[in-house]
């Protein structure tokens, strides 16, 4: 912005950023706090918990660590409770890449008019796939354009869920440019 190569005009996108969680962890109530968000790479059948859906975690109470079981809300206000004796047992063997659940942290990210921004998460039926860069073109009040180097530009309204996976794309690290989800 001081360089006068950002746009003054600002927005704010809810976007999810991974919370640090070993995956022994999961197994235990004490470790999810109110408001993390939960993706779950599993069905869990008692639990009313399916794949790729995402999960809101509720106020954890007393009753919920006793019990081992963590209060959720789907994206449409339902209430769940995941049983998290119903998640296969850890295993220090297990690939760090196969995370059974993904827990992420929603927080706020400022964006301007060509900004960089790197997709954090592949979103298949939109063509977006981590590790790619992108500047963001026009904003308005509802929609937002990102423009690719390699692929079309696309536009997404400001609440999609497309848009919960990126993040500031400045600096990044050899591991993330050369990710396992990039095409080389």
């Amino acid at each position: 912005k001081k360089e006068e190569q950002l746009s003054t005009h600002e927005i704010e996108l809810k976007v999810l950023h991974p919370k640090a969680m070993e995956q022994v962890q999961f197994q235990y109530a004490q470790y999810y706090q109110k408001g993390d968000v939960i993706r779950s790479n599993l069905f869990l059948d008692r639990s009313g918990i399916y794949y790729g859906e995402y999960y809101q975690v509720g106020e954890i109470n007393e009753n919920h660590l006793k019990n081992n079981t963590v209060p959720l809300i789907t994206e449409n206000g339902q209430k769940r409770t995941l049983h998290l004796d119903e998640l296969p047992q850890y295993s220090p063997m297990q690939i760090a890449s196969g995370r059974m659940l993904e827990i992420y942290e929603e927080i706020h990210l400022k964006v301007a008019e060509n900004d960089k921004l790197v997709i954090t998460r592949n979103h298949n039926s939109s063509g977006l796939v981590n590790s790619t860069v992108a500047r963001v073109g026009k904003i308005t009040d509802s929609n937002i354009t990102l423009i690719f180097d390699e692929n079309p530009d696309k536009t997404f309204a400001l609440d999609s869920n497309e848009l919960r996976h990126v993040d500031h794309g400045y600096v990044l690290t050899n591991m993330k440019v050369q990710g396992k989800d990039k095409k080389h």
